[in-house]
């Protein structure tokens, strides 16, 4: 019965979320809406990683920042609509979280802070200093195409 009322508060907590941009026109707002979540998910990445298996992992951000470019160049770079991207860049992300994570989770301890923050910096220290792909220090500039007007690639500005 207990799970059954909390499944039914995380329903209707996601229905009025996803409601919530067709009430709030704001754009402001609706940016720190959308900062919120990602907030959300980072902070419960957090607590699944060091609460419940006890692992001190301080390499989030680095595999923040792999999702986040990969889906901004695929769209700068390819035409690949936002939310194509979005799920490109998370399949991206968790190639390169599996690619560190197992040979990493046999470390624990300090061991396995140590390898996550290296990798980090390794991934800070690539992203400044690979300027044709990133930009370096000033970042991407190019928006994306409209995640309303295109599907796949767009073709000769015809929007769907």
């Amino acid at each position: 019965m207990k799970s059954r009322l909390k499944l039914g508060k995380m329903i209707a907590l996601f229905a009025l979320l996803f409601a919530l941009p067709l009430v709030i026109t704001d754009r402001y707002f609706q940016h720190i809406m959308v900062l919120s979540c990602i907030y959300v998910i980072l902070a419960s990445s957090w607590n699944l990683l060091a609460g419940y298996s006890g692992l001190l992992n301080l390499g989030h951000a680095a595999f923040f920042g792999i999702g986040a470019y990969s889906s901004a160049l695929l769209a700068m770079h390819t035409g690949l609509s936002p939310w194509l991207g979005l799920f490109a860049g998370a399949a991206i992300s968790a190639v390169f979280g599996l690619g560190l994570g197992i040979p990493a989770l046999r470390l624990r301890g300090p061991y396995l802070a140590i390898v996550t923050i290296g990798f980090s910096e390794i991934i800070r220290l690539v992203s400044m200093n690979w300027v044709d792909l990133t930009r370096g220090s000033l970042g991407l500039s190019e928006s994306p195409p409209d995640a309303d007007q295109t599907v796949g690639k767009p073709e000769d500005g015809v929007h769907h």
